[in-house]
């Protein structure tokens, strides 16, 4: 089979091919807008400001504008939807297939341009469709004949229906309405018109964009509308794309971004225009025009996928960058109304598409400026100021609609609030409360802290006189204004946790009008019944503020001002001056009775909310007694018992009203023997020292009787111990811890002393006993007693016998007492003053003075013989606690050999086999220290040995002459000497030294035998 072929031809068949294209390019609208946007591709003639003008006449659509056909475009008619004009730049259509729409209404379209005319028949062949002539031409015009018949061949080919002559004033009214429409983004028409047979129906004139972006359209009444025109590039966005998209995304297709928004806002539907308007509309008051890809249809935008929709959602989010990138500007060329409703529907625009209501491309412009809104001064106050949302507030009041209740006054607390400097959202902007309140943006609501803020940064934080406040706030009105606003923001918190914070927050503001006229802060002004207010006027109360009558006690402020109860007044007692207190009862301005009375009315506070009130009532002087006014708390009821001292005071139940029970309640007591003891006593003694004798006398009496009732109580047996309830030999009553019961101490401790009277009476005795009357002195009073003595004796001069004796009989005493730390402490003074007599009777400190514990050593320092203490050795051990020093302590001696000592090897070895028994020895005497340390003692011999000793006593010294011996005891270095020569050992004065290493400070007793 040979590879033979031939061609065979294919065409269109061109009323079919136009049947299908007029469906999707159906509408008077889209006839327009595709007219009018081959109109603004034309060039125009003369450098003329380019216009069109439809004129629907009774016979034909005449359609004339400015601009002339090229050669080119007089080819793109010859050849249908070729796409030429698509890669033309700077052009909108692709014309040729939009030109298709006029077949809608006729069926010979003529054109009139650049000196041709040109008719068109779509049902002559190819060769014969285009009839052209020669004519007279200016600009272009196209004669649309209507298609009236509707029999005609090109009528049942595109099975449209004929156009009725009725139709033709309602395709006037749909023309003009488009032209409106579409004048928005026109790059060269600047006038369009609809004409109805010659007659003028609607003009619109295009203004040129004046500098500041604005678009200005005049229609034939010379009414303007007025818009703001932004205008971006998504060239680096387009580039990726057409780098993706080599071959679908023409290089002719413009990459600039138009938006219009209505500077005096708009209600109709923003629109997204592809040049010239689209089917497709949006929630967003504005209009978006870009170099959209439009679906067949032509009449809406292609977002369903694809390289087509790519290009389109990415035009859109140039749309949203710039229209958020604007935002900063927008306030003062939009103004707040018309700004925030764009930003409402920008944020319902993304609801809707979220719920798929709208293509989820349109969300893009809520989405990309939420974020900056809360920073930028959107938000226009009632100050008319331009602030961030953080620093403005939301009053619900302003917004009617939500609002269930509108203050009848909003309008003055809208003023007032501005004049507090409190910047809330414009009244103007209440329709976007709901949206200003999302927390995307975050415009707080007006709060009970802001109008505290602003009362203190006005200085209303003390007490001021309504005629001082800020000037707005100087009239009882619009207090009365703020105070239902503070009322109505607290009643809109419905958390326990925000009314007190709330609440809180007043709580430094002088915001409570008082009776006087007075701004107070709360807590300074009361509410009161009459009673209360008669009790407590301000007049004699300065501290005390009454609720001013026109203030509502329950709503705020009065609801900040306490009750005026019992508590108030006994703190308001408590605070008066006693001398104040006294002068208005005796004036007559303070009714004790009424008080007392007024107080019995308020005992559920007093017993039940606050016990505390009981104690605090009774110590205030509000009880009239020989007139003065005295606490309750040192009065009693009558009762049983009789006061011997006369003094326990009594309450005259008429001068308080005559209320016992109430009193009672309160903790007032009835005087009984007990309380009389525990309470009135130690009050009365103290407070009155000028008691007669007698009386004391009487109650001393009455104490020794009722002692058994006493005995057990140490805390009243301390308590009255330090009362002056003891008679002293002087006539004076003491307390008993000052006084001795015998005369016999004044030989110690001299006449100063106070001594009890004889007592012959045994209850007396034992109360003297009880209350702790001194039977022996202290070691207090004893070392007292030395130190005056010390004071008065002139320095070395010898005591007399009878200050001797006395001297001496403190010590004896002082040795007599245990000597636990307390006595320490108190012998401390004694340490360092002349308290000891030496052997001559003169006084001498403790330091300067030794105790004799050596004779034999005390015998060779004869100088020192003034410093030297012999005494009996039951004083040894106050001696020592006092400071002074043994001798043995003081003495240090030298010993001196004939020669170098050599061990004594004799004597170490008797010690060694005499051990045994020196260890019984020793047991038989009492002596359990170890003595091993024995069988190892270094012990040395020298033919001949002397001491050499010296005594130092504080800064004094004295040196004995020396003295031989035979053995010696070192202490200090655990050596025993002996001097001896060959084997005649001096055993016994050697066992006279061992017996003083192994018992020191003791007799030799038997280990000195040797």
């Amino acid at each position: 089979m040979t590879d033979e072929f031939t061609y065979k031809s294919q065409d269109i068949h061109y009323l079919g091919f136009l049947e299908a294209q007029l469906r999707d390019m159906q509408g008077i609208d889209l006839l327009a807008y595709e007219l009018i946007q081959n109109a603004d591709d034309a060039p125009a003639v003369n450098g003329r400001i380019a216009s069109i003008t439809f004129d629907v006449t009774d016979d034909a659509l005449l359609v004339s504008n400015d601009g002339v056909f090229r050669p080119e475009d007089f080819a793109r008619l010859q050849t249908v939807a070729s796409g030429g004009k698509r890669e033309e730049r700077g052009v909108t259509g692709a014309f040729g297939l939009g030109f298709l729409a006029v077949y809608q209404i006729t069926d010979r379209p003529e054109i009139f341009s650049s000196g041709r005319h040109w008719t068109i028949y779509p049902d002559a062949p190819a060769e014969q469709r285009i009839v052209e002539r020669q004519a007279t031409t200016e600009g272009t015009t196209l004669r649309l004949p209507w298609a009236f018949d509707p029999h005609s061949a090109v009528r049942r080919a595109l099975r449209l229906s004929a156009v009725q002559a009725e139709q033709l004033d309602d395709f006037a009214a749909q023309l003009g309405a488009a032209v409106g429409l579409a004048a928005l983004f026109l790059r060269q028409l600047h006038s369009l018109e609809v004409r109805r047979n010659g007659e003028l129906v609607r003009r619109l004139t295009r203004q040129l964009p004046e500098d500041n972006g604005r678009i200005t359209l005049q229609n034939e009444r010379g009414e303007l509308e007025t818009w703001l025109l932004l205008q971006g590039d998504f060239a680096a966005a387009a580039a990726q794309l057409r780098a993706q998209y080599a071959w679908q995304i023409e290089e002719g297709r413009r990459t600039v971004v138009q938006i219009a928004l209505p500077v005096a806002g708009q209600r109709d539907p923003g629109r997204l225009f592809a040049g010239l308007p689209t089917a497709t509309t949006t929630p967003l008051p504005l209009h978006l025009n870009a170099d959209f890809f439009p679906t067949t249809d032509r009449k809406r935008i292609h977002f369903d996928g694809g390289y087509q929709a790519e290009w389109n959602h990415a035009a859109l989010r140039c749309a949203a960058q710039l229209l958020a990138a604007a935002l900063p500007t927008l306030p003062a060329l939009l103004g707040a109304a018309a700004l925030w409703r764009l930003l409402a529907q920008m944020a319902h625009a993304d609801a809707l598409a979220l719920s798929g209501d709208l293509p989820s491309a349109l969300a893009v412009f809520w989405q990309t400026a939420v974020s900056s809104l809360p920073d930028l001064p959107l938000v226009l106050s009632s100050q008319q100021s331009w602030l961030r949302a953080a620093d403005v507030r939301l009053w619900e009041k302003l917004d009617g609609r939500r609002s269930r209740e509108r203050l009848p006054d909003v309008e003055t607390a809208v003023s007032l609030l501005t004049a507090l400097d409190i910047p809330l959202v414009h009244p103007d902007l209440a329709p976007y409360f709901g949206l200003l309140r999302r927390p995307e943006i975050g415009v707080p609501d007006l709060a009970i802290a802001d109008i505290a803020d602003a009362l203190q940064r006005q200085g209303l934080t003390r007490k001021t006189a309504l005629f001082d406040a800020p000037p707005h706030l100087r009239t009882l009105s619009a207090w009365q204004t703020l105070w239902r606003v503070l009322d109505e923001l607290l009643g809109s918190a419905t958390d326990r946790a925000d009314r007190d914070a709330a609440l809180a927050a007043l709580s430094p503001c002088a915001l409570i009008l008082s009776e006087e006229m007075v701004l107070q802060r709360p807590g300074y002004v009361y509410q009161g019944n009459a009673e209360s207010q008669a009790l407590f006027p301000t007049a004699f109360f300065p501290a005390v503020a009454w609720l001013h009558p026109d203030v509502a006690p329950h709503s705020l402020p009065g609801r900040l001002s306490p009750r005026f109860g019992a508590r108030q007044a006994v703190d308001l007692l408590a605070e008066t001056a006693v001398d104040r207190l006294q002068a208005d009862w005796q004036y007559g301005r303070l009714d004790i009775p009424r008080l007392f009375h007024w107080l019995e009315g308020q005992q559920i506070e007093i017993f039940a909310d606050d016990p505390t009130l009981r104690w605090q009532i009774r110590r205030l002087p509000l009880c009239p007694v020989d007139g003065e006014l005295r606490p309750l708390n040192e009065l009693y009821l009558p009762g049983g018992f009789a006061d011997p001292l006369q003094l326990a005071g009594f309450i005259d139940l008429e001068a308080v009203g005559g209320r016992r029970q109430f009193l009672q309640d309160l903790g007032v007591a009835e005087l009984d023997f007990a309380a009389y003891v525990h309470d009135v006593l130690p009050r009365v003694l103290t407070a009155n020292a000028d008691i007669p004798s007698d009386a004391r006398h009487r109650l001393v009496q009455l104490l020794a009787q009722r002692l058994g009732e006493l005995r057990d109580d140490e805390l009243l047996q301390e308590q009255l111990s330090r009362l002056p309830l003891v008679a002293c030999l002087d006539g004076s009553f003491r307390a008993a811890t000052a006084v001795y019961a015998s005369r016999d101490v004044m030989t110690l401790l001299g006449e100063q002393i106070h001594v009890a009277e004889p007592v012959t009476n045994k209850a007396v005795a034992a109360l003297h006993r009880w209350l702790g009357v001194r039977q022996q002195p202290t070691a207090a009073d004893l070392v007292a007693a030395l130190l005056d003595i010390s004071q008065r004796q002139p320095a070395r001069v010898p005591l007399s016998a009878k200050r001797l004796d006395v001297v001496q009989g403190i010590w004896q005493r002082l040795a007599d007492l245990p000597l636990t730390a307390e006595t320490a402490v108190l012998l401390t003074p004694l340490q360092q003053q002349p308290v000891i007599p030496n052997g001559q009777a003169i006084l001498m400190a403790p330091d300067r003075l030794c105790l004799v514990d050596q004779p034999q050593v005390a015998a060779r320092f004869g100088a020192a013989a003034a410093h030297l203490l012999t005494l009996p050795q039951q004083l040894a051990p106050i001696m020592a606690a006092v400071g002074v020093r043994p001798l043995a302590q003081l003495v240090a001696f030298e010993i001196v050999t004939e020669g170098p000592p050599l061990p004594a090897v004799v004597v170490q070895e008797r010690l060694r086999e005499r051990h045994p028994l020196l260890v019984k020895l020793l047991r038989a005497e009492g002596v359990s220290a170890p003595v091993d340390w024995l069988l190892t003692l270094p012990v040395w011999q020298a033919a001949r040995m002397e001491t050499h000793d010296t005594l130092t006593i504080g800064a004094e010294t004295w040196t004995a002459a020396a003295e031989v011996v035979t053995a010696k005891w070192v202490p200090e270095t655990a050596v025993l000497y002996a001097a001896y020569a060959g084997d005649d050992v001096p055993w016994t004065a050697v066992a006279r030294e061992l017996a003083l290493a192994l018992r020191p400070q003791q007799p030799p007793g038997g280990l000195a035998l040797g």
